[in-house]
């Protein structure tokens, strides 16, 4: 166990609050109206889990930070000046003090001293962000007037799932980071070995401490992407002195008020933050030659990944991870051929597919892969708006209309509320696929099976009609295929075994 004297934990305050000190900051004039209609929003929606973020999310019990009980001092509450208006700026209190050590800083630092409640309006209305700001240990030793923040900030919702997050260091570099993992859990783990991008050298130690000794609680290691720098314009770390233009410097600008992006919340018409997907097979993929092999045929150039995998490629944000999972079960408990998982605000999407049932036919469990990357697909897009219950204001973007009519017409209303039931955004994602993407699903199995068997090419009897009876698995729940009469849905049957007769069974 970890153990430091008193001294260095003073010592570590008094830097900290000298530092904060020095910046000089210049808060907005206080406008009591907007700190009344936050504390509001706070209290009747995001604290009784009415607000969107609240009815998508639930907490996070893998944030230990999260259990420990926060409140947000409101009779401290500030404005401050922002890139897209007034915010309003609330100091947090813990029901137990936690104490952060960010890796090669000795000093201790009290979680209450780096955080803070930050709530603004944009055109999607009310945002609840957390913002934890943790110095480096150049930053605290630094006792310039005008400087850049250095070190790492970190941001969460209420419910404490992570947003984003930022390093910046001294030359004005500023690399995106992904969510913190428990150092030693499965998650980090995976994401140290699995993600040849990301960096996983950022450590926070963290302490309880009583006022005679501190006690080492736990470690999180925090990976930041390699790839060149963030694209972080956004959120570059200016200085107090720049003659008074405004950065877009959102939490690492010199001053302390955690800027939202401008990039991503400005106030032209709404448009989706687009998103990155860096696809990764899991080594439970690498390392079985059954499904390594399908998955290697399922790559670019292949129709359903360059539709479903490639169009977001924009930043470096989200991850799509394919993972094996013996005896996978969908949301009833049924066995299930593959799931795809995510949650609204994370950063990662994971398509598991039932090791148990890979002794199927291999374009049979290509067209799994398949239909999964279809799922992902959707899901891309609505984690790019925070979820469906965000959908209505994208109604007019094409990118968004079908996925708006399909869950307004699957998704049950009650009181007045639409309730995503996992049946419901099971309804409404498998009715799109059967009436919008049934074909391009059909064209990538058709992809990995010519792939696998180049001669089926010259056998005139196969044409696009074969692949799309494979792609009707998983989809025979349908209105599109349950309106098909008796003698279509023999004629589907009929066309997947002239397809098994021209191919083979084993990826090769």
């Amino acid at each position: 166990m970890k153990q430091t004297n008193l001294l260095w934990l003073c010592l570590a305050l008094l830097l900290f609050s000298c530092s904060k000190d020095a910046e000089n900051i210049a808060p907005a004039a206080q406008d009591n109206s907007l700190i009344s209609n936050a504390m509001e929003h706070f209290n009747t929606s995001v604290l009784t889990g009415t607000a969107v973020e609240a009815q998508t999310q639930s907490a996070n019990s893998n944030n230990y930070r999260h259990n420990i009980i926060k409140n947000a001092e409101w009779s401290n509450a500030k404005t401050v000046q922002l890139s897209i208006g007034e915010a309003v700026q609330v100091p947090l209190s813990f029901s137990k003090e936690l104490y952060a050590q960010v890796k090669n800083s000795p000093n201790k630092l009290a979680l209450s001293s780096l955080s803070y409640l930050l709530m603004y309006r944009n055109t999607r209305g009310w945002q609840t962000e957390v913002v934890h700001r943790l110095p480096d240990a150049a930053y605290l030793a630094n006792t310039a007037i005008n400087k850049s923040f250095t070190g790492m900030v970190l941001v969460e919702n209420w419910q404490g799932n992570f947003i984003r997050g930022y390093s910046y260091d001294g030359n004005g570099t500023v690399k995106k980071l992904l969510a913190p993992r428990v150092k030693g859990s499965s998650s980090e783990t995976q994401v140290m070995y699995e993600m040849p991008s990301y960096e996983c050298n950022k450590e926070i130690d963290w302490y309880t401490c009583s006022s005679w000794e501190c006690h080492y609680s736990y470690t999180e290691t925090i990976c930041s992407w390699t790839g060149g720098e963030s694209g972080g314009g956004d959120y570059s770390g200016g200085s107090n002195d720049d003659g008074g233009g405004h950065h877009d410097g959102d939490y690492g600008d010199g001053n302390d008020s955690g800027y939202p992006s401008s990039d991503d919340y400005s106030d032209a018409p709404l448009e989706p933050r687009k998103v990155e997907v860096a696809v990764i097979p899991h080594t439970t993929i690498t390392y079985n030659p059954i499904a390594s092999c399908i998955y290697g045929k399922l790559g670019p150039g292949n129709h359903a990944y360059d539709k479903f995998l490639v169009e977001f490629q924009e930043d470096s944000e989200y991850t799509v991870i394919f993972k094996l999972q013996d005896n996978l079960t969908d949301y009833r408990g049924y066995p299930a051929n593959g799931t795809t998982n995510y949650t609204i605000g994370s950063t990662s999407i994971t398509i598991l597919i039932n090791s148990s049932r890979l002794d199927r036919p291999s374009w049979e469990v290509a067209g799994t892969f398949v239909h999964e990357m279809a799922h992902a697909y959707l899901a891309q897009k609505l984690v790019s708006i925070g979820g469906p219950g965000n959908l209505k204001q994208y109604a007019e973007n094409t990118n968004f209309t079908d996925l708006f009519d399909y869950y307004s017409k699957y998704v049950k209303i009650i009181d007045n509320k639409h309730v995503y039931s996992p049946e419901e955004n099971s309804s409404a994602q498998h009715n799109l696929m059967a009436d919008k993407l049934i074909t391009d699903i059909a064209i990538g199995i058709r992809d990995y099976v010519e792939a696998n068997t180049p001669e089926i090419k010259n056998h005139s009897e196969i044409t696009l009609e074969q692949y799309k009876a494979v792609a009707w698995n998983g989809l025979r729940e349908t209105g599109a295929y349950t309106s098909l009469s008796t003698e279509e849905q023999t004629e589907i049957g009929i066309n997947t075994t002239i397809l098994q007769s021209f191919t083979v069974d084993r990826c090769i």
